[in-house]
């Protein structure tokens, strides 16, 4: 029975994070109420605090987990198996896929937003675009090298293309008229 109790507890947990998620990046920090988070979660908002002390607290744990994610996935990247192009297209339809635009949105967010948690400034910067851009900038170079990429500054090749796709998931969620280009699409700004 308890331990029926505890999975039960850790489903609910995982539940108002990954629907603070969601409110968290369409709204702000400052804008979003745990009230909103506990109707999206169907869940009570007492259950909230029940699980996380504050509304701080959450945010803290979904931003650290996402980049902790992040990190381990960028550095894992160049050990699977494909060219630099397929990895690098497999990275780009994850992010544009439905489960993982809102976590794009919400680092974006918290990066420009002068309101968040102190200890959330903090990560971030430990977890700077320039460090995730590192990880990224090997399997561009093997692409250059290899003929698959343009010829210019890895790095800065890199930023305008995550500047791009951040742009247009929030474009997507604002606008929905046009969608989302394919990832094919977006890969042409890098191919030769």
């Amino acid at each position: 029975m308890l331990q029926k109790d505890n999975n039960l507890q850790t489903d609910r947990k995982m539940l108002i994070k990954q629907s603070a998620l969601k409110i968290f990046a369409l709204y702000g920090y400052k804008n979003a109420k745990t009230s909103v988070i506990a109707t999206e979660a169907n869940v009570s908002e007492g259950l909230i605090f029940r699980h996380f002390h504050s509304k701080a607290e959450l945010f803290l744990q979904i931003i650290e987990g996402l980049m902790i994610e992040s990190e381990s996935e960028l550095s894992s990247l160049q050990f699977f198996p494909g060219t630099p192009y397929q990895l690098l297209t497999l990275l780009t339809e994850k992010m544009l896929d439905e489960n993982h635009k809102y976590a794009f949105m919400i680092i974006q967010q918290a990066r420009k937003d002068n309101e968040v948690p102190e200890k959330v400034t903090e990560l971030l910067s430990t977890y700077s675009p320039d460090y995730l851009i590192d990880l990224l900038i090997p399997i561009f170079i093997k692409g250059q090298e290899s003929g698959e990429f343009l010829k210019e500054d890895p790095r800065k090749l890199l930023v305008w293309y995550f500047n791009v796709i951040n742009s247009l998931t929030i474009q997507d969620l604002v606008d929905k008229k046009f969608g989302l280009p394919t990832t094919e699409f977006l890969m042409k700004m890098l191919k030769v």
